[in-house]
Parts: C-alpha cells; sequence; structure tokens
C-alpha cells in the first residue's frame, strides 16, 4: 500500500471531489428516474424529494467509511466495484426498510425505486472506471509523481536508493541527493549518490523554495542535538514534508522496504486544502467588500478630513515562502511615522499612547477596523483571511535569529487574523517572550490547519480579538 505521505496531492484532489460528485449523481438519477415514470411535466412530489435527499445524504457519510476515496479503491476497480455495490445497496435497502417500517411503501413507484437504483449503479461505476483509468495514464506519464530527496550521503543513503529503484514505483520520483554541507560536498560521496547529486544543503532550501521537491528524508545520523534541531528547523520554514530515516531492520511503518520512515513535519497545505482555503478566501473577501463597502467609504472619509495624507498606508511584509508584498491598511498614525526606528534599528511597534497615532487612527487600532483593506490583499492572493499576521521584513531578520522556529510563520499566507491573535497575542512584542508565544500559536496553527480551524477563527474574531486590550 501506498503510505499516506507518498499519495500526490492530485489524488487527494480527486478523491475530495467524488465526495462530492457522487452523491450529486445519485440526486440527479433519483430526479430522472422520476420524470421517466411519471412523466416530465409532472411535479417533483415533496415524499420522494426527501427520499432522494437521504439515500443522497446517507451515500455521502457511509462511502467515506468504507475508503472509497482512498487513493487505493480510487486506482483498482476490483476494490471500488465491491465496495460501490455494497454502500449503494444499504442506502436503499435502509430507506425502503423505513418504508415499509412506516407502512408507506404502497405510496413510492418500485418502477421509480428500481430504474433511479440501476441508473445510479452504473453512472457511479462508469465514473469510476474513467477515473481509475485517468489516473493511471497520469501516473505511468510520471505526471502525479511525489518529487522526493534524498538528505545525505551516508550507507544509508545508498540503501535508501536501492529500495526505490527495487520497488519501481511511480508514485514516487527521487529528484535529487543533497549533502548537509552549507559549502562543498565531499569528494569521496558513493558513486550511486554522485550521479544524483544535486547541491549542497543551501541549494536545496533554494529548491524547497521553488517548488521542485516534496518530501524530503534526513538520512544522516546525527549525533549533535543542536545540530539536527537546527537543520529540521530551517527545513520547516519551506512547504516540504520532512522524514528521518530509522535505522535499519525496523519494521517499515511508512511502506519503503527495510527503511522505516518516520515524519518530522508535514506540509501544512497540499492538494484540495490549497484551492479549498483559496475559495473560502475569494468568497469570504469578495462578500465582505460587497458588504462593507459604506462602511469603508465612511472610514475613508474620516481619515482623509481628520490629518493630512492619503487614506491608505502600505508597507512592505513578509508573506509566504519569505517573499514580500504591499500590505494594505487604512492610515491610523500621521504621515512619516513608519520611518521611525526603535534600538535594534527596527521599525517601531505602535506603543500605548503612541503619539504618531491620529484620533481616529486610535479608534481603527483598536477595532481593527484599519485592517479592512486587507481584504483586497485577500483578493489578490498575497494573504488569507486568516494565517499568521505579517510583519515587517526587518523584524523576520531580527527574530528569526533569536526564536528557532520563528520562519515556520512562513510555510502559510499570512491573514487578517488567526490562530495567535485569537489566544490574546496581538499587539505590541515589546519582550522576546510574546513574540515567542505569538510564534508558538503560529507554527500550531500551520500544523493543526483544518478548513473548519479557519472557520472557527473567523466566527470567534469579532467576539475575541477586536477590543482587545493589548491593541493599540
Amino acid at each position: 500500500m501506498t503510505p499516506p505521505i507518498f499519495r500526490h496531492h492530485g489524488l487527494r484532489s480527486v478523491g475530495f471531489v467524488l465526495r462530492v460528485a457522487e452523491p450529486m449523481l445519485v440526486l440527479v438519477f433519483s430526479v430522472l428516474a422520476y420524470y421517466l415514470r411519471q412523466g416530465f411535466g409532472s411535479e417533483f412530489q415533496a415524499g420522494p424529494a426527501v427520499m432522494t435527499l437521504l439515500v443522497a445524504a446517507l451515500y455521502g457519510m457511509s462511502s467515506g467509511g468504507l475508503k472509497m476515496y482512498d487513493p487505493l479503491t480510487l486506482r483498482r476497480m476490483v476494490q471500488a466495484v465491491p465496495r460501490l455495490l455494497v454502500v449503494l445497496s444499504l442506502c436503499f435497502g435502509f430507506v425502503v426498510t423505513l418504508l415499509f417500517l412506516f407502512k408507506i411503501s404502497a405510496d413510492y413507484s418500485r418502477f421509480w425505486l428500481s430504474v433511479w437504483f440501476g441508473l445510479s449503479l452504473v453512472s457511479l461505476l462508469t465514473l469510476r472506471a474513467f477515473v481509475a483509468r485517468t489516473i493511471e495514464r497520469r501516473v505511468a506519464k510520471g505526471k502525479w509523481s511525489r518529487k522526493m530527496v534524498i538528505l545525505g550521503t551516508n550507507a544509508k543513503a545508498v540503501e535508501l536508493l536501492h529500495a526505490h529503484e527495487n520497488l519501481k514505483n511511480r508514485e514516487i520520483k527521487l529528484v535529487g541527493v543533497y549533502c548537509l554541507s552549507e559549502h562543498f560536498c565531499d569528494a569521496d560521496i558513493p558513486p550511486e549518490l554522485n550521479k544524483h547529486l544535486k547541491g549542497n544543503f543551501l541549494t536545496l532550501l533554494e529548491h524547497c523554495l521553488q517548488g521542485r521537491i516534496d518530501d524530503v528524508v534526513l538520512t544522516e545520523d546525527l549525533e549533535n542535538a543542536e545540530a539536527t534541531v537546527a537543520i529540521i528547523n530551517r527545513l520547516n520554514t519551506r512547504p516540504v514534508n520532512v522524514m528521518y530515516c530509522l535505522p535499519l531492520g525496523l519494521v517499515s511503518c511508512m511502506g519503503v522496504r527495510g527503511l522505516p520512515l518516520m515524519m518530522i513535519s508535514r506540509k501544512p497545505l497540499e492538494g484540495h486544502s490549497v484551492w479549498l482555503k483559496r475559495m473560502l478566501d475569494i468568497a469570504a473577501s469578495g462578500a465582505a467588500l460587497v458588504l462593507l463597502a459604506p462602511v469603508m467609504a465612511g472610514i475613508a472619509v474620516a481619515v482623509k478630513m481628520t490629518s493630512p495624507g492619503p487614506v491608505f498606508f502600505k508597507q512592505k511584509r513578509g508573506g509566504f515562502n519569505g517573499d514580500d508584498f504591499e500590505m494594505l491598511k487604512f492610515r491610523s498614525m500621521r504621515v512619516g511615522a513608519d520611518a521611525m526606528k526603535d534600538k535594534n534599528g527596527k521599525e517601531m511597534q505602535a506603543l500605548k499612547n503612541d503619539p504618531r497615532i491620529t484620533p481616529v487612527g486610535r479608534f481603527l487600532r483598536k477595532s481593527s477596523l484599519d485592517e479592512l483593506p486587507q481584504l483586497i490583499n485577500v483578493l489578490r492572493g498575497d494573504m488569507s483571511l486568516v494565517g499568521p499576521r505579517p510583519h515587517v521584513p526587518s523584524h523576520n531578520s531580527y527574530y528569526e535569529n533569536l526564536i528557532d522556529t520563528y520562519a515556520s510563520r512562513h510555510r502559510m499566507k499570512p491573514g487578517i487574523t488567526g490562530w495567535a491573535q485569537l489566544n490574546g497575542h496581538r499587539g505590541e512584542t515589546d519582550t522576546l517572550d510574546k513574540m515567542a508565544k505569538r510564534v508558538e500559536f503560529d507554527v500550531w496553527y500551520t500544523q493543526n490547519w483544518s478548513f473548519w480551524l479557519d472557520v472557527k477563527i473567523l466566527v470567534l474574531t469579532p467576539f475575541v480579538a477586536f477590543f482587545q486590550k493589548s491593541a493599540y
């Protein structure tokens, strides 16, 4: 069985689409079968409509339990067919049993039920056959192969290379080997590895940013714990899965013969998760901009009339993968306030009773209404509605040297609100402990992201994050 970490995100996306499409097919063929029986000019009655929704809902809930969307089931009809028959039969059998128990079976056409079942079965089998054939073609062409690299040039790396070659698994494509050195790789690298050698550790970090790599497998047995943590922390700043190759002879827990792999950190977003989060961003930010247009217009007028200068404040902030972008806010300070530096040479954060803040700006900052223009950043794709708050580049450079996990915040797009802000870590970070605590919550979010966690944060933000005393 292909281990979870080696499933291409394309397979996960196909499974996600089928979770939606298959119950919809069941629903559509119920309506078609009904009109074939009653005539296309007839009215679709309430009773059959309730039955249709019930069967479609049951199918959606039960199909996941039988692993109908597991990558192996998607690829093999020999596994998909019996499971599909079981799920569909159970759904229809349950509903028919209810009809008999409530003694209303005579009110429903057997022809309708039979044709509905038959059409649903044929259409679902046809869809599954098409999906399985499409997946096999794409895997055969290498289009849905996960790109794996080996970090290390020891004997274990050679064994892993041989194991990969013996498996002949087209879903896993070895795209390179990298040495741990940040400068020059050793001259005595085994020849098997040398022909796959792509460069040193710094080259690996650069290639990870370019999207060339999905999985990094660390093979070196590092006795220096601090050095190991430093390497892992730097890899954790990149959108890749990081694994460690355990000693040989252990039971393979991840499906690579003789070389068990232990997951160290998982890529936060992959496959359908990426566009599911993006769909939420586009839908919610677009709707918010329309609904809040009068409020934003009123704020713009207030800012313009109460202090000289532009309505919007634009500032470079650190974004996804460390790329900078221009973040928008309603201007809440006097013009030129952003040029002031603190004692460490960083952009000065807003302080309590900060004289740079305008009277209108104080209210905007306290209520977080100054952040509303960032909805435009979300639509552009620079930001997400939920994620770690973006900091100015000088702060990023400063804290990356003081907090090991700081750069891990950049594995996801920055957000208007976030898990840290929801838990009270908003506003000035005048001590290292405050920033470390904020980073702790940000990293937890990147490691535990889910669609419903984003929804939860968005729902609770107006009640918890706005009007926090730490914001000024």
